[in-house]
């Protein structure tokens, strides 16, 4: 099984922006990494994970953390450097086809998002 990863916000990434991948993933495992690189006076950032099954119509998509394996679908607001992962929820019958992050709201922050995956068997 290969494990791909594709760094879809280069290092000090800052303000509001979508981030993609251009390319279709067929993965049993899907995960973003968010790297808060600098945090200015009242930092804050949202990120929200979206999918997409036609490259047009994204919506939110379900993820756990590490600190939890309860599946949310709620968008990520983020204050401090740090990195945090967060993968697709093995739970969830859901697929799409390809991924994007998109930051708003961002208010004195310095970012990188990383995106890894293994590719399904066939």
């Amino acid at each position: 099984m290969a494990v791909y990863t594709r760094q879809i916000a280069n290092a000090g990434t800052t303000g509001n922006n979508t981030h993609a991948l251009t390319e279709d993933v067929d993965a049993d495992k899907f995960g973003f990494q968010v790297v808060i690189e600098a945090a200015g006076a009242t930092p804050t950032v949202t990120v929200t994970l979206e999918g997409t099954l036609d490259g047009t119509n994204w919506v939110a998509i379900p993820y756990v953390t590490g600190a939890a394996s309860t599946e949310v679908y709620t968008p990520i607001t983020l204050t401090a450097v740090g990195t945090t992962v967060y993968w697709l929820s093995n739970a969830s019958s859901r697929f799409y086809r390809r991924y994007r992050a998109r930051t708003t709201a961002n208010t004195n922050i310095t970012y990188n998002i990383t995106t890894a995956w293994a590719e399904r068997p066939e």
